[in-house]
């Protein structure tokens, strides 16, 4: 596979999210996923801060579109985790570039043996650095260079495109200063592959000494001297397509805090647990709310998924 993602891919996104929408009134919506009739579900249980462990299958009652479901409990400690890491290489954050080049090696790192690892950079076009990789296998973070705009609803796009393995898990962490200049998609596309992708994905917005953000939209964008279209922060957009996968968005001043939240972030994601139902009860298309309670816990899953034929 070409290690670069190019805007043929993006505006072959924006084709199949135009047909989706339009036709969600005449036929059923496609469904970006592979597991037949089962439902898989990522749950995060706290009490307060602290993390619930030792439930089983009978402490969780979900229920779909209201009608209760029998759910099971899969092993996750048998089931490896496929990590892609999305890195933000625009102009914007050329101050943090070397800790960018730390932050996905220590990613990487943070993996076990039987893991795997991609990697997609973004700035005016969205490039895969690496296919999925085994763990154990160094990163070439030296290949990490600062370019030019920002596509970052592109990147998530394209990152989450990934049907995830029936006998995985599968996670996307992205990493940007959260200003968006460039991306042929809009939030309203990235939206509707969040709600319809089995991948759960977490922002980090990690921000840096720089000056006035809304000077950059008189800045030339790459060394053909093309101006930026325009300088965005789509915050709020990009916290709630992370919500409709069952993950977060986290805003991070203080860098130097992330290694340790990624670290955390991927050991909770990893001890999460993964329910399983066949659904019963219910429409076999269209939008489905799912509802997962654990017993008085706050749970934190995914909101709901569509099905179709």
């Amino acid at each position: 596979m070409s290690a670069r993602v190019r805007c043929a891919v993006v505006v072959a996104a924006a084709a199949l999210t135009a047909v989706v929408a339009a036709a969600g009134q005449q036929r059923q919506r496609p469904v970006f996923r592979a597991v037949g009739a089962l439902v898989t579900v990522e749950a995060q249980v706290r009490d307060g801060n602290r993390l619930v462990p030792g439930l089983t299958a009978a402490d969780f009652e979900v229920r779909d579109n209201g009608v209760l479901q029998m759910v099971e409990m899969l092993d996750v400690e048998s089931l490896p985790i496929d990590l892609t890491l999305v890195v933000d290489v625009s102009g914007s954050v050329r101050p943090i570039i070397e800790e960018l080049r730390v932050y996905t090696r220590e990613s990487a790192a943070a993996l076990r043996v039987d893991d795997r690892f991609r990697l997609i950079t973004f700035s005016s076009e969205i490039r895969e650095l690496t296919p999925l990789m085994p763990a154990a296998e160094a990163p070439p973070v030296e290949t990490i260079a600062i370019e030019a705009a920002t596509s970052i609803v592109d990147a998530a796009v394209a990152a989450l495109l990934r049907t995830r393995e029936r006998d995985r898990r599968q996670i996307v962490v992205l990493f940007t200063d959260g200003i968006e200049t460039n991306s042929a998609l809009d939030v309203a596309a990235l939206d509707i592959v969040a709600k319809r992708s089995d991948t759960v994905l977490y922002v980090f917005i990690v921000r840096q000494p720089m000056a006035d953000w809304l000077t950059l939209a008189w800045h030339p964008a790459n060394s053909r001297w093309h101006w930026l279209s325009r300088v965005e922060m789509p915050i709020r957009e990009l916290s709630a397509a992370a919500q409709a996968t069952g993950g977060t968005l986290q805003e991070l001043n203080v860098r130097t805090q992330l290694p340790a939240l990624l670290r955390r972030t991927l050991e909770e994601f990893r001890t999460s647990y993964v329910l399983r139902y066949a659904p019963t009860g219910v429409a076999a298309d269209g939008w489905h709310t799912i509802d997962v309670r654990a017993k008085g816990h706050t749970v934190r899953a995914r909101p709901g998924y569509f099905a179709g034929r």
